[in-house]
């Protein structure tokens, strides 16, 4: 009995990810978020996510993979009550090295999801470079991002921009999977 509690209480302890470069945890800054008219646009960046074990991962071949969801929500007067969210976009990123070529193979897929009646199929993207700079920026950096469509009645002082992002996952004990996530908000500024 006590040996399960004490196993239970052991499991909750979050080992840190060891692959972050020195400059501390994860962090997710909303660089920009604006709204004109019916669209939005919506700029972050991620920092301290790339570390020697991300790119010890991308160099023996296996894809480092980012997941972010960008969602422009309205504010709600009730705490128990959700956001009603009025646009989303989903992004998925992902870098491999070839040691064939010598090159990182880069790819950089956006969904705008189903929104207002419009069907669309995800924006795919792909590249190749030899830079490791060049990789950084394109799993790091979110400047030109499609706008989202918005609806035009929503005032813009109950608007705020939210944006997840899911960097992979550590191990618990080597047995408990959880994952790494950092978040942040923003008001949508006219």
């Amino acid at each position: 009995m006590v040996s399960g509690l004490v196993l239970l209480a052991l499991s909750a302890v979050s080992i840190p990810d060891t692959g972050q470069p020195g400059g501390g945890p994860p962090r997710l800054e909303v660089s920009e978020a604006r709204r004109s008219g019916d669209h939005a646009a919506v700029s972050f960046r991620l920092a301290n996510v790339l570390g020697a074990e991300a790119l010890e991962q991308m160099r023996s071949g296996v894809p480092v993979v980012f997941r972010h969801r960008v969602e422009v929500l309205a504010r709600r007067s009730a705490a128990p009550w959700p956001s009603k969210r009025h646009a989303s976009m989903r992004i998925v990123t992902s870098a491999v090295f070839d040691s064939l070529t010598q090159r990182y193979e880069l790819s950089r897929t956006i969904d705008l999801g189903n929104r207002h009646g419009l069907d669309s199929s995800p924006l795919e993207e792909r590249s190749q470079t030899d830079s490791i700079e060049r990789m950084r920026v394109w799993m790091t950096e979110f400047d030109q991002l499609p706008v989202l469509q918005l609806p035009e009645t929503t005032r813009d002082s109950q608007l705020r921009v939210r944006v997840r992002s899911t960097l992979g996952r550590h191990y618990i004990f080597f047995l408990f999977p959880a994952r790494i996530s950092v978040s942040a908000e923003r008001g949508l500024e006219p």
